[in-house]
């Protein structure tokens, strides 16, 4: 009998525009990824949030989803002047992070979250998702072989 991995339990932090549009219906459709619980302080984002995702557990309050054992990464798609913060306590309570750009407001809090981050021995990830658009690839080919 071959293995069977777990699926990959996600958590999402924030379910502003970018996230009903993107994260949640993204999220939900990929195999091996099981959506669990978003949190969202927002009484009407929440509920557009759970009409998405309506097996996802919802919190208010971040900090809530963050006590979950069970959850194995967040992404956190909250807005900017809360990404550090978010950041930093979601690596605390040991969850991988994916968190979307810019990770800080300032180069102190910057530096914050990568300290954390490297003592935390998780996964990190900034999401600047241009860097797979085909445009940005081909430009980026142009410029390691000298034509531009």
């Amino acid at each position: 009998m071959p293995y069977k991995k777990n699926p990959l339990r996600v958590g999402v932090i924030g379910c502003g525009w970018f996230a009903q549009a993107v994260h949640l219906p993204i999220l939900r459709r990929l195999s091996g990824v099981e959506l669990a619980a978003f949190a969202e302080p927002e009484p009407s984002r929440r509920q557009a949030a759970s009409r998405c995702v309506p097996a996802a557990v919802g919190h208010a309050d971040y900090r809530d989803l963050l006590k979950m054992r069970n959850l194995d990464v967040v992404i956190v798609t909250v807005p900017t002047a809360l990404h550090a913060e978010v950041a930093i306590a979601a690596m605390q309570e040991g969850k991988h992070v994916y968190l979307e750009k810019p990770i800080a407001t300032s180069l102190e809090e910057a530096h914050k979250v990568v300290s954390v981050w490297k003592r935390s021995g998780l996964v990190g990830m900034v999401g600047f998702n241009y860097r797979f658009n085909g445009l940005f690839q081909a430009a980026q080919i142009q410029l390691q072989v000298g034509r531009l």
